[in-house]
Formats: C-alpha cells, structure tokens, sequence
C-alpha cells in the first residue's frame, strides 16, 4: 500500500494537487481502493489546461462588455425560414428530396442526449421514462424512438441510434429499453454510451475538490464531452464503418424533435454546413432564451444569462 501511496503523490506532485492525499491514514482499504481508481483516471494535464482556459477566457469577457458584443449582433447570415412563398416551398421539397436520398444511402444516425434524471419533474427514473403522451401516455423515448423506427423503415434502411446516458442512468436506460424490446428497432442498431464525468475544481484555486475525505467531487462533463465519449465507446469507429456522415443529434426532453427530420438533413447537406440548428423566434425581448446571432461574423449563441 505504500507503494501506492507514492505512485499516487509522485501524479498529483507535478500538479500541486497532494492535498487530496491529506486522509488517506483515516482511510478503509476500500476507501483508498476508490480514491486511487479516480486520482488514476484523471488527466491532469488537460484538467490544468481547461482551468487556464478559463481563467483567459473569464479575463477576456471582462475586457469588453457582454452588452457591446450584443450590439454587434446581427442575424445569422445563413438562416432558413419557413416556407412563405412559391420560391421558398420550391426551396423546402428540393430539400426533403436530398435529405431522403442521405436517409437511403444509410448515411444518417441519430444520437440521442439521455443522461438527466426526472428530479425536476418529481420522477426519480431516466427523464426518458417518464409518460409524456397526455392520452396514451406514451414516454419520451418511446416516442423519439419510434420516430427512428418509422423514418428507417420508410427510408428502406437501418438509422443506427447513439444514445447518450450517464453513470446515474445508463443501467435503467438499457434495461428500459431492453424490456420494450427496443421500441421495434434492431438491438444490433443501438448504441448506449455513457458521459464521462470530469472532477470538480476550485475556481480561483483550480484545486481538485472532494465530495468527503475518500473521493472526488465529480460531476457529468455534458454535452461538450459527447465526441470524447463517442471515441472512448469505439462508436466513431462503428459510424466509419458504417458510412455515417451525418448525425441527427436531440435531446431526450424535447418530445417536438423530428428525428431526422429530411427537409433539415437536406439544407444542412446542400449548403455544406458544419454544424446546423433549428431554432424559434422568441415571444418577446424579455424570454428566457438563448439567441442564435452572428457576430463580427462568426455564428454562435447569446445566452440569456
């Protein structure tokens, strides 16, 4: 166990970061099995070089007033509206067609974002459990499921499904599934993999802090750590294999989502675009909402905070 003890500083000494290490003589052995299975994982390099970003970053947003870049906005300049003349519904079904043509060639997945919990909604299951239909109360991935379901089937070809649990869902997710025999698609044709979890630091510090004296504070690295958790899972592998190009990616609680949705795949591919967003104009300037926005030419969100 010393021997250990010491691989440990000699990874956390490089980093200023012994003091995790300050009980471990009050520590079970089972303790210091957890402790050291997570301080083992981290990558402590790139943790340090994501709180210097930050700490660049938060310099720079003080530097220029957030006001004074949201009076730079401007539309984005490669926006689709709905369809509000001859010329524009022309626009929507030459679409539709190129995004059928993708959908048979099999060049589509969907991926689906399924890691919260129902604690909001007063459920203590997956939020992708819980009974959204107001009638049959189908639930949400019941209902995006069978969107997948129904578009592979139509397209004459399978549309393999990523989804995206966490380590709090990712068991009752797969025998959710498993009990509603996949909701009709191919078990073969889905994919469950889980976030990575990334650890809890000190702001100022950028010190790693602990949930209790035997181990770290962590929590899901969401949406921003998908691709990192893709490529852990092998699933990039199995995209390439399979000829993918593109991914519908949604999020579990959003039952208004067309899954791969044909007249959206078929602007994004004709206008070669590397990422593309549905979005709806807010109610009034007072919504709590993010904004999609160009500015100084570059395309990004304004969030409402």
């Amino acid at each position: 166990m010393n021997d250990l003890l010491e691989k440990l500083k000699s990874k956390l000494e490089a980093h200023g970061q012994t003091h995790v290490l300050r009980s471990w003589g009050e520590l079970s052995a089972e303790q210091r099995r957890r402790l050291a299975r997570q301080i083992d994982s981290l990558d402590l390099k790139r943790i340090a070089a994501l709180w210097a970003s930050r700490q660049h970053s938060g310099q720079q947003s003080q530097g220029e007033d957030i006001s004074e870049l949201a009076r730079r906005a401007k539309p984005p300049a490669s926006i689709v509206r709905l369809p509000g003349t001859p010329v524009q519904q022309e626009d929507w079904k030459r679409a539709a067609r190129i995004g059928e043509e993708l959908l048979k060639a099999g060049r589509v997945g969907a991926l689906l974002v399924a890691g919260g919990q129902g604690t909001r909604l007063g459920f203590d299951k997956p939020k992708g459990e819980f009974p959204i239909g107001p009638v049959s109360q189908s639930t949400l991935f019941r209902i995006l499921a069978e969107q997948v379901l129904a578009r592979s089937r139509r397209a004459g070809k399978p549309i393999p499904y990523f989804i995206m649990t966490s380590d709090a869902t990712h068991d009752a997710t797969v025998a959710f599934f498993t009990e509603q025999k996949f909701f009709g698609l191919p078990s073969s044709d889905v994919f469950f993999f889980e976030q990575g979890n990334m650890p809890a630091v000190d702001a100022a510090t950028g010190k790693l802090l602990m949930a209790d004296m035997g181990s770290l504070s962590t929590s899901p690295d969401g949406h921003g750590g998908m691709l990192a958790a893709l490529a852990k899972a092998g699933l990039l592998d199995e995209m390439k294999r399979r000829g993918i190009d593109f991914l519908h990616y949604h999020q579990v609680d959003n039952p208004t989502a067309i899954v791969c949705d044909p007249v959206f795949l078929g602007f994004h591919a004709e206008r070669e675009a590397e990422m593309s967003i549905k979005v709806v104009a807010k109610r009034s300037a007072g919504e709590r909402m993010g904004v999609a926005v160009d500015v100084d030419g570059r395309t990004q969100i304004i969030e409402y905070s």
